[in-house]
């Protein structure tokens, strides 16, 4: 009879490991799906892609042309082969601010994806205690005992664990992970964003600078001619108002070269910017536009790749997967939760006698809780989530 009587309680324990593996299982809330990439052919109809350009003399001055499906290269900078410019970019990214703090934003969202994974663990922890106390033994219904004085010392281990039994942990780790994933694409993000400014730059100084040298060169040119005309005006040639609109234009074209200085000036303090150094300890390469070769064939992909590529979309739809798995963490919040907890330990008025017969205790206690009334907060709070969910999918 003993024996059958353990065969059912081994039965029924194991069915309830069942039970509680089989909820554990399964998660409340809906799962996620990437919405699906645009599935156009193109970004223009088919045969209207712009004709190549003219070629034109000199460095630089090949022709370009769009090539369909064209893998865009992650260092893209090096297209434009310029050994200054690699460089530039090079410490950019070794000393820019705004990655250090993108890289940092993803070490926490890492740690803190690591920390939720640890609710799906039991939680261990271990204490000592001493106390000393007067009682009286009119406490323990014995007033002829009068008052005396002892010391209690307690160890304990205590061991606390929630069934994660309708996924909403798994949800919330989900969650942490989507966020992870976020600053993972805001880090690709800044590096593209800084690189593409940094090159931005670059170019838009070897611009200013053949600006000023072309400005310069109509300046030196329309020098020539007012001396000129101030000859022929001495020698009775022409008249006054001939020089006088000669001295005109050259002070129009003079007047161009102060504004063109300080945009240079300007885009070197930027450039000094990005590479996190102070404008006065910047040496940087002086870029001018024969140093710079444009590629000769521009990549032009399909937009499901071109989207893909995007890590400002990756980021959204990474806030999109984190709203949704809040949709089971809110719903998981309305179901029933199960703990179970158990301590052991010994008391005993002296330490030396602390794990001796008779010294020691445990308890073993397993719960449920189930939420009825909050006021409606539990309810608001699910449909924050979902509302949360379809702005997500929206943006």
């Amino acid at each position: 009879m003993e024996r059958r009587n353990h065969m059912k309680r081994s039965l029924l324990v194991a069915g309830a490991a069942l039970a509680l593996t089989g909820l554990a299982s399964c998660a409340v809330g809906p799962d996620f799906k990437a919405p699906p990439a645009p599935k156009g052919p193109g970004f223009v109809p088919a045969g209207t892609l712009a004709a190549p350009t003219t070629a034109a003399a000199g460095a630089g001055g090949e022709a370009q042309r769009f090539v369909d499906a064209l893998d865009i290269p992650g260092q893209w900078w090096t297209l434009f082969r310029s050994n200054d410019l690699n460089e530039l970019i090079a410490q950019a990214l070794a000393h820019n601010p705004t990655l250090e703090a993108a890289q940092a934003s993803l070490r926490q969202a890492n740690e803190s994806t690591a920390a939720g994974r640890g609710a799906l663990f039991p939680s261990v922890s271990a204490g000592y205690q001493v106390t000393r106390e007067k009682s009286s033994g009119a406490a323990f219904g014995v007033p002829a005992l009068g008052s005396f004085l002892y010391t209690l010392n307690s160890a304990s281990v205590n061991v606390s664990y929630t069934i994660d039994a309708f996924g909403g942990v798994r949800r919330q780790i989900e969650s942490l992970q989507a966020q992870a994933d976020y600053q993972r694409y805001a880090l690709e993000a800044s590096y593209l964003a800084l690189t593409a400014n940094v090159v931005t730059a670059a170019i838009t100084e070897a611009s200013l600078r053949a600006q000023i040298e072309a400005t310069s060169g109509i300046a030196r040119e329309q020098q020539q001619q007012l001396d000129i005309a101030q000859r022929r005006f001495d020698a009775g040639g022409t008249s006054r108002a001939d020089v006088l609109q000669q001295q005109a234009a050259l002070q129009a074209t003079l007047a161009l070269l102060p504004p063109l200085r300080t945009q240079l000036a300007q885009q070197r303090t930027l450039l000094a910017t990005y590479v996190g150094a102070l404008p006065a300890d910047y040496h940087g390469a002086e870029f001018t536009l024969d140093a710079l070769a444009l590629p000769t064939d521009l990549p032009l992909s399909v937009p499901s790749k071109f989207v893909a590529q995007r890590p400002d979309v990756q980021q959204y739809e990474a806030q999109l997967h984190q709203t949704v798995a809040q949709i089971g963490v809110a719903t998981s919040n309305m179901l029933p939760q199960l703990t179970l907890q158990a301590s052991g330990g010994a008391d005993a008025t002296d330490f030396s006698n602390l794990f001796g017969p008779g010294t020691i205790i445990w308890s073993l206690v397993g719960g449920v809780t189930q939420p009825i009334f909050k006021g409606g907060q539990l309810v608001h709070q699910r449909r924050a989530a979902v509302a949360a969910a379809q702005a997500a999918a929206a943006n």
